[in-house]
This record gives structure tokens, C-alpha cells and sequence, in this order.
């Protein structure tokens, strides 16, 4: 950072320290996009190299912060920012470790916030803190505010080796009072697409059960006037992902309902049950973390005397478990397919984290190992030696036994009603090759379209030049949200 001259503090480094080894930090729709074209005034990625600016000269106030074991994880992302504030570098250093502390030194820091104040302004302060699981133990993304525009930094905390790992998990690892800063990533607020009209719908909040003592939050999208309209449930991809969809700066399933609302359609979304509610992982399969959700959404949705008809919109293995969802409720008016995974999601995994080695062309034996790990998690779970209380690549062998006699083709093969799978051509998640074509010859029939998105990512955004960069600002393309509404 300091050296104009210097490589970017590798590409290399960064993509490493991208690929974990749980099933939501990758593979399903909770990992995100990746490498595309630099947006350096949207987002600033921990550990890559913004242009040099002067250092600042203000004469720094030693803090007192309250010890790192005594605070809570929010608290410390706060004082974090604070020591950045008052010059604290070498306090703030010691706050990291991993991948993040042998990417960073104190006077890359002392760099960092100087970009930060060079491209907007004075230090104002911080807004409330947001916690939440991630990839490698808890995340916490703090509203920075400075004079000319707020930045959001987005913390992981835990003890491994995390870098920029901002992808949430099923199961929060290593993560305790006495963990340190092993991810950092700055990024722009989110802002509403500008395909949004506000005045064309309201919202309004929801509380779906989901077990005897646990309910999900939700919020329904609902066109203004008496008639009737087509309703939308979306169904989230892996991941204790909330309503939205929400990773970083992104709120996908936000856009994709404020835009299917401002077009005539009512929309139901909700906080996943992974998110919300305490799951004995014995006893944690497909159904218990997706289908009998969403067939409970469907029902409350149709029930709304507006409604005249119910279709789901599932991304990425929410997609890929659409037709299930389907062929057990029996009345769907269609389903919408976005990024299906047609790969099993124990391969994509691994494919997933072998891109990532790869991408520079130069894979290190640390990357080698992981692989190799996966691997082997892969081969267990394909020969059923993973009980089904035991945790293998992010999840629990319930999981996977009840995936494995999941076949996603034989089951949409069964159902006549409509479908249609949307894929954007800068996603290496899941992709036009390796999962749009095998939908399109599994299912050769008049009512199955696909249609492609040239340069979109994961998540329908624009590609970004960002290892991670579903975290990336974007909303979803209009041309994605007008294919629904017009399909629906």
C-alpha cells in the first residue's frame, strides 16, 4: 500500500485466504463472485493496493480501549476504528492475525485510513454495528461515516487463518473472547436499484413459523391497488442467509423483490431457519433447512385474497431444490431458476475451491493441501461414512444423505409446469458450462427456457474485479428483474 511500485499484495494472498472449506462459504449462493474489473471508488479490499495518498498529519490521541477479552465482538470492531481514528496503528495491528496480519503492517494501516479520509472526508464517526456468523467465526460490519460518504467495514473475527473470508457458515468456528481480526473488507452502503418505484408497492413485516418454539421474520412486497397479482416466494441458496440475501453491500433478494413489486407482482421473503433458529445437526437435511420452509411460505402467500397464484424463484440451491419444492406442494404456477447449482453441491465445492487455486496460475501447497482435504470429504460423503451428527465440509451427514437421495433432474423431470433458469456468464459458481447446459439437456421440454446474462455474477450484479466479489456494491441487473416479472 505504501509503495506506489510495490505488486499488489497478491492476488495470490487474497484468493487463498477466499477459499475455505465449508459448504457455505463457497458453494451455494452465500459465497460469492469473483475476479472481474477494479471499482476501486465502490469497494476497498483489505490487503490490495489503493492509490497512494498523502499520510495524515493531524497529531494522534493515545486511546485507553477496554481489553479485547472484556469487549464484545461488536465493541472491538468500534475500537478497531476508533485506534485508526486516533493513529493507533501498531494498537490496531496487534488486533489481527492470520492471513489479515501478513497482508497488513501498521504503516499499510496508517496508508489505508488516509484513503479513506483522502476520498471522503473527515471522520464523523460510527453508526450501530451488525453481527452475524461467517466463514471462519463472526462477522461484524460497521457503519463508518466521514464528511463526504459512509464506508462500511465489515470485520471476521476468529482463530484461524481468515483474510478477506467474508462468506456466512452454518456453523460459526473458533470464534471467542479471545479471538482476533482475521478478515477486514470495506465496502459502500447499499442503495435501493434504480428500477425501484417505492410509491408502486408496500411492505410490510411477517413472522413465519417455522418450529414449535422458533419463527422466521419476514416481509412481504406487495403492489398497491385491489387487484389481483401473481406472487413470488424466493427461496435463498446455502447459508444462514437473512430476507435479503444480504452479504456485504449486496441485498439480491431485496432488489429482486422491491423490482418485481414495482412491476405488478407480490413478493414473500424470509430470514432462512439456519439463520434464526437452534437445528440438531442429526437431524438437519434438506427438507428441515429449505423445502419445509418454502412450502410454508408458499401456503401463507397464497393465502392473501390478492394472490391469484404462486410461483417460486429459488437461487442458486434454492434453485437447484425448486423442484422439490414443486412436485411436494403440487400447485406452484411455475418456478423461476436463478444460478441452479445442477452439480452436486459437495462437487461444486470442490470445483469451486480448485478455481481458486488456479486462477494465478500458481497453486501452493497450502492450497494443494486444502483441496486434498476436500477431497476426502468428498469421497466420504459419497460412500455414506459420515454419520449423521458428524460435520463434513460445513455441514452434518444428515445433510448430505438426505442430498444424495435428492436426483434434482429425475424430480423436474416429473413436473409439467413451467420453468425457467437464468445464468449470468461472469459467475464461476455455478456456471453456463458446468450446470446451465446439464439443466438444458435434462430437461427438453416446451415449457423449460434458460436465458443468459452476459457479465453477471452469483448474484445478478455486474462483474467485479474483487476476489470475494459478491461482497462487492451492486444490485441486481435490471434486464434480470424485467426476464421474471415478464415470464411470471
Amino acid at each position: 500500500m505504501r509503495d506506489g511500485n510495490r505488486p499488489t499484495r497478491s492476488r495470490r494472498r487474497v484468493l487463498a485466504t477466499v477459499a475455505t472449506t465449508g459448504i457455505a462459504a463457497l458453494a451455494g449462493c452465500s459465497g460469492d463472485d469473483g475476479p472481474s474489473t477494479p471499482t476501486p471508488t465502490d469497494e476497498t479490499p483489505v490487503g490490495t493496493d489503493p492509490p497512494a495518498t498523502p499520510t495524515p498529519t493531524e497529531t494522534p490521541v493515545t486511546p485507553t480501549p477496554t481489553p479485547l477479552a472484556d469487549a464484545s465482538f461488536a465493541e472491538r470492531s468500534e475500537q478497531f476504528v476508533e485506534l485508526l481514528a486516533d493513529g493507533e496503528y501498531e494498537m490496531a495491528w496487534d488486533r489481527t492475525s492470520g492471513a489479515l496480519a501478513a497482508q497488513l503492517s501498521p504503516a499499510d494501516l496508517r496508508q489505508l485510513w488516509a484513503t479513506m479520509q483522502d476520498r471522503y472526508g473527515e471522520f464523523q464517526g460510527t453508526g450501530d454495528p451488525e453481527t452475524r456468523p461467517a466463514a471462519n467465526g463472526v462477522a461484524v460490519v460497521v457503519p463508518v461515516r466521514f464528511a463526504d460518504g459512509d464506508r462500511l467495514f465489515r470485520f471476521v473475527f476468529g482463530q484461524g487463518d481468515g483474510g478477506l473470508t467474508f462468506v456466512p457458515t452454518e456453523t460459526p468456528e473458533s470464534a471467542d473472547a479471545d479471538s482476533s481480526i482475521i478478515g477486514l473488507l470495506i465496502l459502500a452502503p447499499y442503495s435501493p436499484a434504480e428500477y425501484v418505484d417505492r410509491d408502486a408497492f408496500d411492505e410490510r413485516s411477517l413472522e413465519l413459523t417455522a418450529t414449535g418454539d422458533c419463527s422466521l421474520p419476514a416481509r412481504l412486497s406487495l403492489p398497491t391497488g385491489e387487484s389481483s397479482v401473481p406472487g413470488v416466494v424466493i427461496v435463498h441458496g446455502s447459508g444462514p442467509a437473512d430476507r435479503d440475501g444480504a452479504l456485504g453491500a449486496t441485498r439480491p433478494y431485496r432488489d429482486l423483490a422491491w423490482g418485481l413489486a414495482s412491476r405488478g407482482v407480490a413478493v414473500l421473503r424470509y430470514d432462512k431457519r439456519t439463520r434464526q433458529c437452534a437445528m440438531d445437526p442429526a437431524e438437519t437435511t434438506i427438507d428441515s433447512v429449505v423445502v419445509d420452509d418454502a412450502l410454508s411460505t408458499v401456503e401463507r402467500l397464497r393465502d392473501h385474497d390478492r394472490v391469484d397464484e404462486v410461483a417460486v424463484a429459488g437461487h442458486s440451491f434454492g434453485g437447484a431444490l425448486a423442484p422439490l419444492i414443486a412436485r411436494r406442494d403440487g400447485d406452484l404456477a411455475g418456478t423461476v431458476h436463478l444460478a441452479a447449482n445442477a452439480r452436486p453441491l459437495h462437487r461444486l465445492l470442490l470445483a469451486q475451491n480448485e478455481f481458486l487455486a488456479n486462477a494465478d496460475a500458481q497453486v501452493t501447497d497450502e492450497e494443494r493441501q486444502r483441496i486434498e482435504q476436500i477431497r476426502e470429504g468428498v469421497r466420504r460423503i459419497e460412500d455414506g461414512e459420515v454419520a449423521p451428527g458428524e460435520t463434513v465440509l460445513g455441514a452434518p451427514g444428515a445433510f448430505w444423505e438426505s442430498l444424495l437421495d435428492y436426483d434434482r433432474f429425475e424430480t423436474a423431470r416429473s413436473l409439467s409446469l413451467p420453468m425457467r433458469f437464468l445464468q449470468g456468464t461472469a459467475d464461476w459458481q455455478v456456471t453456463v458450462d458446468e450446470d446451465l447446459s446439464r439443466w438444458r439437456s435434462e430437461l427438453d421440454r416446451e415449457n423449460v427456457s434458460a436465458e443468459t446474462f452476459e457479465g453477471l455474477t452469483h448474484r445478478f450484479a455486474e462483474d467485479r474485479n474483487h476476489p470475494a466479489g459478491a461482497a462487492a456494491a451492486g444490485n441486481v441487473a435490471r434486464a434480470v428483474v424485467e426476464d421474471v416479472a415478464s415470464w411470471l
